[in-house]
């Protein structure tokens, strides 16, 4: 079993400034390449049918961070496009990539304040699409 010491970072982009999410609980991407199944009249399952690739994240973070919050609330509201990158945060270099970058993106569902009875601090969940994600290693980029 490895030994996991990196810490990763998830950073919001509008207009060039670049925030930290913090603190965040989860950041779960998605990357969906659909595919049919092509059939003929001769023969069936003769092949595959690639569809369009689709890009989504989700997650949530305490809404303690008053700045990145308050960013983040305005551009869904305001339908603003945005770029989310994650990174390695130390130097621990165990993580698979280097970074992971989803640009042009916008966000599609926004719950601004989730609270509950327990005293704890209120929750904002996010769900966005975005129209690429790059991969960068040290050998490139994927």
């Amino acid at each position: 079993m490895a030994d996991w010491n990196s810490r990763l970072v998830v950073k919001f982009t509008v207009d060039e400034t670049q925030e930290i999410i913090q603190p965040i609980d989860n950041f779960t991407p998605k990357i969906d390449t659909p595919h049919d199944v092509i059939d003929s009249i001769d023969a069936e399952n003769i092949g595959f049918e690639a569809k369009s690739r689709r890009f989504t994240f989700d997650f949530t973070a305490k809404a303690l961070n008053v700045n990145v919050m308050r960013n983040m609330l305005s551009a869904a509201k305001n339908r603003t496009e945005f770029s989310i990158d994650i990174e390695e945060q130390d130097e621990n270099d165990q993580w698979a990539f280097n970074s992971v970058a989803f640009p042009r993106c916008k966000f599609t569902n926004v719950s601004p304040s989730d609270i509950s009875n327990d005293g704890s601090a209120p929750v904002m969940s996010f769900s966005g699409i975005c129209l690429d994600v790059t991969f960068e290693t040290d050998d490139g980029t994927i």
